[in-house]
């Protein structure tokens, strides 16, 4: 038994981005995806780090570009930091 967890970043209809996210368990010559998520990225991100409670709920999102670094927010209870060693 093999246990995988994909993510993947992609374009629908040349226009929204999304990243998509589910784990998969290979048995018995068959796979099996659970806990599938999909989620919408903001316009002129290249890239974004969300993490969420086992609820579902906001922790964190980072999120930014090349070209104009990165911002975040935060639930009341915590804080980002990014720092560049």
């Amino acid at each position: 038994m093999i246990i995988k967890h994909h993510l993947t970043v992609y374009v629908e209809n040349n226009e929204k981005k999304y990243a998509e996210s589910w784990l998969q368990i290979n048995m018995f010559g068959k796979s099996y995806c659970f806990s599938r998520r999909k989620k919408e990225l903001a316009q002129g991100v290249d890239w974004q780090f969300t993490v969420e409670d086992k609820d579902n709920n906001l922790v964190a999102r980072v999120f930014g570009n090349d070209k104009e670094g990165y911002k975040g927010i935060a639930n009341d209870d915590y804080q980002v930091t990014i720092e560049t060693v």
